[in-house]
C-alpha cells in the first residue's frame, strides 16, 4: 500500500481549481497550483536591489581587473602572457558589456515574471480542461476569489 502526501492548499487556490475545472479539480491540477503558488503574490523588490548591488560589486571588479590585469600580460623580460590572463583580457570586456545590461535601471513598470507564470499556468490548465484558452474567463475566475493575474 502507498502512502498518498496530503495536499494542503489555500482556499482560494482550491476555488479557482474548481473555477477551471468547472467542479471538482483533478490532482494533477491541484498539485500544479500549489506547486507554483509560492511565487505568486512575493515581494521581489529586496531580491532586485541585492541583484543590483552584486552587479554594481562585479563591475567594480571587472574595472579593477580590465585596469590592471594588462601589465602582467606584458610583464616585459620575454615573458609569454599566461593563457589564462590572455582569457581574462579577451572575456573580460564582453562581461562588461553583459553587467551593464543587468545594471541599467529600467523605465516604467518592471515585468511581473511570478504573475506571467500564473497566468501561463492557468491558462494552459485551463485549456487541457475547457479544450481552448480563454483568458478572459481565466481573469474573472481569479478575480471572484480576491486574486489577481
Amino acid at each position: 500500500m502507498t502512502a498518498s502526501p496530503t495536499l494542503e492548499m489555500s482556499p482560494k487556490l482550491a476555488e479557482v481549481a474548481s473555477t477551471i475545472a468547472k467542479g471538482d479539480p483533478p490532482k494533477w491540477l491541484l498539485v500544479g497550483l500549489e506547486h507554483f503558488s509560492g511565487g505568486i503574490a512575493v515581494d521581489t523588490k529586496e531580491d532586485r536591489h541585492n541583484i543590483d548591488q552584486i552587479a554594481e560589486e562585479m563591475q567594480r571588479a571587472v574595472h579593477t581587473l580590465t585596469t590592471w590585469l594588462p601589465a602582467w600580460a606584458y610583464a616585459g623580460y620575454g615573458q609569454k602572457c599566461p593563457g589564462h590572463v590572455a582569457l581574462m583580457l579577451y572575456a573580460l570586456p564582453r562581461l562588461k558589456k553583459d553587467l551593464d545590461i543587468l545594471a541599467k535601471k529600467q523605465i516604467g513598470r518592471p515585468p511581473d515574471v511570478q504573475r506571467e507564470v500564473c497566468a501561463a499556468i492557468v491558462l494552459e490548465a485551463w485549456k487541457i480542461i475547457r479544450g481552448k484558452a480563454e483568458p478572459l474567463y481565466v481573469v474573472r475566475a481569479f478575480r471572484t476569489v480576491g486574486l489577481a493575474i
